[in-house]
């Protein structure tokens, strides 16, 4: 319901909001009160709901403007997610190493 009353750039907004939220409350619980039940919250709940949101109103209008080509354009959106993922976890290795947990995810919810 929220999909269809909402425009893609108001979902993407409170989504990438919702995410930035769930990465500060992850470093908090790791570097300030350590707590596996804000950790959960943050990383679990907070960014997951802001991940679906930014996925889910990107691919909504875009499988509309290309109604005829739904499963190539499925198959393109689902391929970028996983690439972008893909490429963020190997620069995100070296900077784990290289900085603090909480600095990191800092540094993750920033860009």
């Amino acid at each position: 319901a929220m999909l269809r009353s909402a425009s893609p750039r108001t979902l993407v907004l409170i989504g990438t909001g919702s995410f930035g939220v769930g990465i500060a409350t992850t470093a908090a619980s790791v570097a300030v009160a350590p707590s596996n039940a804000l950790l959960l919250l943050g990383f679990g709940v907070a960014t997951g709901v802001g991940s679906g949101l930014v996925y889910m109103s990107i691919f909504t209008p875009t499988l509309a403007w290309f109604a005829d080509r739904k499963g190539l354009v499925a198959g393109l959106l689902g391929a970028g997610q996983g690439l972008g993922a893909t490429l963020w976890n190997a620069a995100a290795s070296p900077l784990s190493r290289a900085l603090p947990a909480s600095s990191m995810l800092l540094l993750y919810g920033g860009l």
